[in-house]
């Protein structure tokens, strides 16, 4: 900007990324969770719509806010629809809005609708089909989370998510053949997935083969020691 002057016609978004980069940074730090954090990623935020109003991503990061921060809502809800409106076919919008009504504010209906009209409009969509598996995992329906999550798989065969969530699917169910055989394919898809590692260990440790559970609870922690569970049934 100092070197383009206030008069170019891109320094608007310039200014307006830098101070969405500011927000950015707080929203993704996990040492700032309290009220004073969320006020000054907000602050940013606004600063960097004033610059540019109708960038999507801002009301996008706006609504993620006041889900996870604020656990606000109708602001969430508000500003979730304001990206939708803004960009129309910007999948991420619609497929994380279905999964903050559900974890955030226990909407499970309300989330499956909108997972639905999603599904409609982003036709094969390898993150919707996988989030309609979520949805219907936590609802208890086993059948139609692992149709849909091997759908998902099948769209894209380097998709991560689908993979480990069809492993921790056979592993609930104690199957455990078929959770080795999908772990083992998301563990090829990345070998730096702490979530995968951490499914391994207690595979392995319901399986009673403790040294491989032991070194793959092991790597789990040195991988991403924040998405680790121990919890074994």
């Amino acid at each position: 900007v100092s070197i383009l002057g206030n008069n170019h016609f891109i320094t608007p978004q310039l200014k307006s990324l830098k101070e969405y980069l500011k927000a950015y940074a707080l929203l993704y730090n996990n040492l700032n969770p309290d009220t004073t954090a969320a006020a000054e990623k907000k602050k940013y935020l606004w600063a960097a719509s004033a610059w540019n109003k109708d960038w999507a991503l801002y009301s996008y990061t706006l609504g993620m806010v006041y889900a996870y921060k604020d656990r606000n809502y109708d602001s969430c809800s508000y500003y979730f629809h304001k990206a939708f409106k803004e960009s129309p076919n910007w999948a991420l919008p619609h497929i994380i809005f279905p999964v903050v009504l559900e974890n955030k504010f226990l909407k499970d209906s309300l989330a499956f609708v909108y997972l639905a009209e999603a599904d409609q409009r982003f036709q094969n969509l390898p993150p919707i089909k996988n989030a309609l598996g979520l949805y219907f995992k936590n609802a208890g329906n086993s059948e139609k989370a692992r149709s849909y999550f091997e759908e998902s798989a099948l769209l894209d065969s380097g998709y991560l998510d689908p993979h480990t969530n069809l492993g921790n699917l056979f592993l609930e169910q104690h199957n455990y053949k078929s959770a080795l055989d999908w772990l083992v394919k998301a563990q090829s898809i990345d070998r730096h997935s702490g979530c995968t590692s951490s499914s391994l260990g207690k595979l392995y440790y319901l399986s009673g083969k403790m040294d491989s559970a032991e070194y793959f609870y092991k790597t789990a922690i040195q991988l991403d020691s924040n998405t680790i569970s121990f919890q074994v049934e």
